[in-house]
This record gives structure tokens, sequence and C-alpha cells, in this order.
């Protein structure tokens, strides 16, 4: 599974071990520093030292054995 931005970068990739599919799966929003220039310049690294994706449309890819892929979007809204 891959995590793009709205430029298709790949922000993080995340193996996926799925015999018969999956249904749900907890994602991590934090990002290697590697990928966070691809976020902007707003982005810094909480207290913890992760870096968090901004409110921004994102879309997760996922690619099978076999090569093929399909994306799905995630929108992700700030707290109000």
């Amino acid at each position: 599974m891959r995590l793009l931005n709205a430029k298709n970068k790949v922000l993080k990739t995340i193996l996926l071990q799925a015999e018969k599919g999956f249904n749900q799966m907890n994602l991590q929003l934090d990002i290697p520093e590697s990928s966070a220039h691809l976020i902007g310049d707003k982005l810094k690294a909480g207290e913890n030292g992760k870096y968090y994706l901004l409110p921004a449309d994102y879309r997760i890819e996922f690619e099978n054995k076999s090569g093929k892929k399909e994306s799905i979007p995630l929108r992700l809204f700030s707290k109000k």
C-alpha cells in the first residue's frame, strides 16, 4: 500500500499481508522525514519527532501481486 500526495508522489509505503483480502486496517498518519518536503514548508516534526500529514487530499494506492493497482481518495480535515 502506498500513501500518495495530490501530485501522486509516494509519501509512505506500507507492506500488507492479505492472503484472501482484507476489510480494515489502522492507518498511521505519520510519514518519514525523507517525505516531509513533499508536503510543503509548513510541515514540522511533532513533539515526538514524527511528521504528520496536514489537512489536504491524498490517495491510498493498493497493488496486488500481479501488479494491478487501484487507489481510493483520502481527505484529511483540520480539527475545529
